[in-house]
C-alpha cells in the first residue's frame, strides 16, 4: 500500500462513526480530507491530530479516502491559544482562510499562512490577522488599487473610495471615503520585516476600512466577527 505524507493546518473535522473522524486540512496542495480511525475513542493517540487550527504532519493511505497511518505536530500554536482573546483572533484568521476560493497558489499561501502564525505567537495577532486579511483579496479576486488614482492614474493620493475600488487624488475624493493608509501599508509589509514598524497603524480604523470592503466586494459571511475582542 502506497502512503503519502503532508504538511497541513487542521481546519474542521466531522464525525464519520461511533469512534472516527474525517479531519480537513489545509495543504500546499489544496483541502484534503483523511480518515482518523477510532480517533473518538478515550484516551486515543490521535486526538491531537484532531486539533483545530495545528499543523500537522500527516502520513495516510494514497487512496478515495484517505486514512490516517500516522502524524506528528508541527505546531499547536499554544502560545496563542493559552490565550482568549488571541484565540478569537486564531479563529477570525481561519474562517477567512476556510473560505478562500478553490483556484489559488496553495503553495505560497500555505507558507504565508505557517510564517504569519508563527509571526502571532510573539508579535500583535490583531495586525497578523488584518495582515492576513488584507493580503488574501487578491485571492478573491479583488485587489485595491493602492498606488495611484483609479480615475486620472496620479500618484498623489489622499483617500480611498471603496465603491470605485481604490485610493484616489484629492481632485476627486469624495465626502464619507476612508483613508486607507493603514491598509495599504498592511497589504505591501513583508512578513518577514520588523513589526514594531506597524506600531502606529490604527487597527480599530484598519478593521472597519477592511471589514467593509469585504462587504461591498466579497461575498462571504464571517460569523467569528462578533466575538472578537480589541
Amino acid at each position: 500500500m502506497e502512503l503519502i505524507k503532508v504538511n497541513g493546518f487542521v481546519m474542521k473535522t466531522i464525525d464519520y462513526d461511533e469512534s472516527s473522524k474525517i479531519v480537513y486540512l489545509f495543504t500546499e496542495y489544496g483541502v484534503i480530507s483523511v480518515l482518523a480511525k477510532g480517533a473518538k475513542k478515550y484516551k486515543n493517540k490521535k486526538l491531537p491530530f484532531l486539533e483545530l487550527y495545528n499543523q500537522v504532519e500527516c502520513i495516510s493511505t494514497d487512496t478515495g479516502l484517505s486514512v490516517l497511518k500516522d502524524y506528528s505536530i508541527i505546531d499547536n500554536y499554544e502560545e496563542i491559544k493559552n490565550d482568549l482573546k488571541k484565540t478569537l483572533w486564531l479563529s477570525y484568521m481561519f474562517e477567512i482562510i476556510s473560505k478562500l476560493p478553490k483556484d489559488i497558489p496553495y503553495k505560497r499561501t500555505y507558507e504565508f499562512i505557517a510564517k504569519l502564525l508563527e509571526k502571532a505567537k510573539t508579535e500583535d495577532v490583531e495586525l497578523c490577522a488584518l495582515m492576513l486579511q488584507t493580503k488574501f483579496l487578491p485571492l478573491f479576486g479583488f485587489k485595491p488599487e493602492f498606488k495611484r488614482c483609479v480615475i486620472c492614474q496620479r500618484e498623489d493620493i489622499v483617500s480611498f473610495s471603496i465603491k470605485l475600488g481604490g485610493m484616489v487624488c484629492k481632485n476627486h475624493r469624495s465626502e464619507g471615503e476612508y483613508d486607507f493608509f493603514d491598509v495599504s501599508k498592511l497589504y505591501y509589509f513583508n512578513v518577514d520585516d520588523d513589526f514594531n514598524s506597524l506600531s502606529d497603524i490604527n487597527k480599530a480604523l484598519v478593521f472597519e476600512n477592511i471589514n467593509a470592503y469585504y462587504k461591498y466586494y466579497v461575498e462571504i459571511n464571517i460569523k467569528s466577527i462578533a466575538s472578537l475582542i480589541f
